[in-house]
């Protein structure tokens, strides 16, 4: 059993009006077209019937993409995360932008074009959708993608790829928007991003001890700076 750990950030100004993981994270969620869709063309029901189309009228392919194992890999591991409050976003040429939130369950926050070394400088904003979430896959490597076969977002998810967490992470979803002047307006339910993982999750679980364990880490993270710190010039 792969399991999905999570918990709610204490510490974080956003504090969650949302219930999670169950309206928010769902390893069922499949889109709803792909529930509707046939294995055939044509919503042919069968192979007999589908053999018999390709032989009299010249298909070349009888069936769907329903019947691709590269996506049912894709739907096994991917898991959607859903705003958890509506949203107001609106960008600017200049590369800055204003927000609100409905509720206060979460954060909006954004990287500096330094932070890429000016290389998106010229045509994106950094976004970065902070939830109120802890979560932790033990056995996983996750990534975060554009939930394109979900619903359709003016943003794309930055990629990128975080090995084996023996450690639970933020729930962050680091977006790019083009530099242009227009509002958007996200509504709670629509799907951010899909998170990936390169093994099935087969639970979801609250675990409460999880915070305990992200400031652990981050107790690690301060530390091991300063005493390299220390042993250089002392």
């Amino acid at each position: 059993m792969t399991k999905l750990e999570f918990d709610y950030n204490p510490d974080e100004q956003c504090k969650s009006g949302a219930i999670f993981p169950d309206d928010y994270i769902n390893i069922e969620n499949k889109p709803s077209f792909w529930k509707n869709l046939s294995y055939y063309v044509f919503d042919l029901k069968s192979p007999s019937q589908a053999m018999d189309y390709l032989l009299y009228e010249g298909v070349a392919t009888p069936k769907t993409f329903k019947s691709c194992p590269a996506m049912h890999g894709y739907f096994q591991r991917a898991i959607p995360v859903k705003f958890t409050s509506d949203i107001i976003l609106e960008t600017f040429e200049n590369g800055t932008y204003n927000y609100r939130c409905f509720d206060n369950s979460m954060l909006i926050r954004d990287h500096g074009s330094h932070q890429v070394g000016g290389h998106l400088s010229e045509d994106f904003i950094i976004i970065k959708f902070f939830f109120n979430v802890l979560i932790r896959t033990k056995s996983n490597s996750i990534n975060f993608s554009t939930p394109i076969l979900y619903n359709q977002m003016p943003y794309e998810v930055v990629p990128g790829i975080i090995q084996n967490q023996k450690w639970p992470i933020d729930l962050n979803i680091n977006t790019l928007f083009p530099k242009i002047n227009k509002k958007y307006h996200f509504k709670t339910g629509d799907i951010c991003a899909v998170l990936q993982v390169d093994k099935p999750i087969t639970s979801i679980e609250h675990n409460k001890k999880l915070s305990q364990d992200w400031h652990r880490v981050a107790y690690l993270k301060l530390r091991s700076p300063l005493e390299s710190m220390f042993k250089k010039f002392g």
